[in-house]
């Protein structure tokens, strides 16, 4: 599986915010830190570049969905903890 964009690279010097600001975000007016900055960019690049991956490993899986020749029921199920399961059954 091809993308028609790459996550940008975003490397620089970072450093990780408190959780208190991680909750609380950045307020009008503030100009948070540029390791702050450095940081989150670096999480979506490091974030988009593994999803990137894995989606194109699922891709070129052999699994039975990606075969047209069959039919599948498929839904979602809310589990009492909240937790959703997909369910996926040969017809």
């Amino acid at each position: 599986m091809s993308f028609d964009n790459e996550f940008p690279r975003w490397e620089g010097e970072v450093s990780e915010p408190t959780e208190q600001k991680k909750t609380d975000g950045w307020q009008v007016g503030e100009r948070p830190p540029a390791g702050w900055l450095n940081w989150l960019f670096n999480k979506i690049f490091k974030a988009g570049q593994e999803t990137q991956q894995e989606l194109s490993s699922h891709k070129s899986d052999n699994t039975p969905h990606l075969d047209a020749n069959e039919t599948h029921n498929w839904g979602f199920r809310v589990n009492a903890d909240k937790s959703v399961t997909m369910l996926f059954e040969e017809v």
